[in-house]
């Protein structure tokens, strides 16, 4: 498929001659005629032993000038080095050399370079990571992921939140999404990607069973997974071991501090607001919602509701609220209205907080 071996796969090669694609890391002189090069190609790394004795003058040339992210060719014999596999270079084809890299004050700064860094990649494949493990939850547990327009700009519970997740629920029953958001009817880009479920038959207790569920899974999973990207990234996983379930849920009128202990908060039943249009209160007016705090002083990464079902109590939380009243979504209250609850994660907010990043 490849005229070129990735470095994850030299070990399959020893003693052959293999031709490596990738990106130079770094390049040291090594005596007289000699040089060091890291190369890196996605799958890995690996250290090349050049010599001006095995190549043509003018490759050696090239070589003594490569620059970190240069982009090149390099053929060479696979050798069983102390660290693992190591490439005794025959020859070096340059395909660009890159101008030294200038430092950025934030990876945000100059990201499209900074992803090229052993944090950006760990980052990177701890995100892949999440997306697999993830379906792989929803999957397992009789879930049917969901993908369909968006019916409002808006997301969260307020009355322009209702979301294609509310339609497929009373269809499939159980639903999830992967999907970008938007956290304002302004029409601008998305702010960032949600993992979405909505239950039929199902209440806050519920959801929030639910979410506890999905979250102890997708900690202990990525942990186990991407320990050596967390470290990596100086996150040591082994306290991310400490987050199972039960999680805290106390009442909104009467919470411990959201970032003391080592699992997540679910801070739930605050006294209901307008913007609470979609959501079911109880009998003291509070809101059957509630909102979920990563540990270890983070933040909110979360939230999730029982969803009001009853055609007149709904049409009359909108009307207060001073929204539109979508008639698609009333008809879910017309047609075998039945309880229904859900919740959504941020995934960019989950993932900051498990890797260690603020």
């Amino acid at each position: 498929m490849f005229s070129h071996v990735h470095i994850q796969n030299l070990r399959q090669y020893p003693g052959r001659v293999v031709t490596l694609k990738g990106w130079v890391v770094s390049a040291v002189p090594a005596g007289e005629g000699g040089m060091l090069l890291t190369v890196r190609d996605g799958t890995g790394q690996v250290r090349c032993i050049v010599s001006s004795r095995d190549i043509p003058p003018d490759q050696w040339d090239a070589a003594r000038n490569l620059t970190p992210e240069s982009s090149l060719a390099v053929t060479g014999k696979v050798l069983d080095g102390a660290a693992g596999q190591e490439l005794k270079v025959t020859g070096i084809g340059l395909y660009q050399a890159a101008p030294p890299l200038v430092a950025s004050p934030s990876p945000e700064a100059h990201w499209h370079l900074w992803a090229r860094t052993p944090e950006g990649q760990a980052l990177l494949r701890i995100r892949n990571a999440a997306g697999k493990d993830i379906r792989d939850y929803f999957d397992w547990n009789g879930y049917v992921q969901v993908e369909m327009a968006e019916r409002t700009v808006a997301r969260g519970f307020g009355p322009g939140a209702a979301c294609r997740l509310d339609a497929a629920a009373p269809a499939l029953g159980k639903v999830f999404s992967i999907a970008p958001v938007q956290r304002d009817s302004g029409g601008g880009p998305a702010a960032g990607w949600d993992v979405e479920a909505r239950i039929a038959f199902a209440g806050i207790e519920d959801a929030m069973n639910v979410a506890e569920d999905f979250l102890s899974y997708l900690v202990h999973r990525l942990a186990t997974e991407q320990a050596d990207d967390l470290r990596t990234l100086g996150r040591n996983p082994v306290p991310l071991n400490f987050v199972k379930a039960p999680f805290p849920r106390p009442a909104h009128d009467d919470p411990p501090s959201p970032a003391a202990p080592e699992r997540p908060v679910f801070l739930n039943r605050p006294p209901a607001l307008p913007a609470d249009a979609l959501v079911r209160r109880d009998a003291q007016g509070r809101a059957l919602s509630f909102d979920i705090f990563a540990p270890e002083g983070f933040g909110w990464i979360g939230a999730g509701a029982e969803y009001e079902t009853g055609l007149e109590t709904l049409s009359r939380q909108l009307r207060e609220s001073g929204g539109p009243v979508p008639d698609w979504y009333l008809d879910l209250s017309r047609y075998g209205a039945a309880p229904r609850a859900g919740f959504a994660v941020s995934l960019d907010l989950f993932l900051r907080w498990f890797a260690g990043s603020r």
